[in-house]
């Protein structure tokens, strides 16, 4: 058996959630429709409109929350990879640095394996021959 609301103020049967939430409200403390005058029935109906967007807002559900939230997960995601790039790019020129150090090791030491003197070295130019 499906269940159903009942307002003991007035006697009406609700069958489905969303109707018995318009008649009675959803927060605990909330007034039933049918105990305000006619008249102000319709003022009823946009407060259990505005209850509903504070029940959302208290909970985050909010389509422009969720848009937020999703707008800042992008902008992390976006500053995260810009900055490994820059990273990876330094290790890059740090590793063509060290490349371009040893190439001047390699042929300052090949130019001293033809200097017959000693070597001692000054601002990297050998004492003895110059090279």
């Amino acid at each position: 058996m499906p269940k159903r609301w009942r307002c003991f103020h007035c006697d009406q049967t609700f069958n489905t959630k969303g109707t018995a939430a318009v008649h009675f409200g959803k927060l605990s403390n909330a007034t039933p429709l049918c105990t305000l005058s006619e008249r102000y029935h319709h003022l009823g109906i946009y407060i259990r409109k505005l209850e509903s967007e504070l029940s959302d807002y208290k909970n985050e559900g909010g389509d422009i929350l969720r848009a937020m939230y999703a707008q800042q997960h992008e902008t992390e995601t976006m500053l995260r990879e810009a900055e490994e790039q820059g990273f990876m790019r330094g290790i890059e020129q740090t590793r063509d640095m060290l490349q371009t150090l040893n190439d001047m090791l390699d042929r300052l030491n090949q130019g001293l394996g033809k200097c017959q003197g000693l070597s001692l070295f000054v601002s990297s130019v050998c004492v003895t021959c110059g090279m």
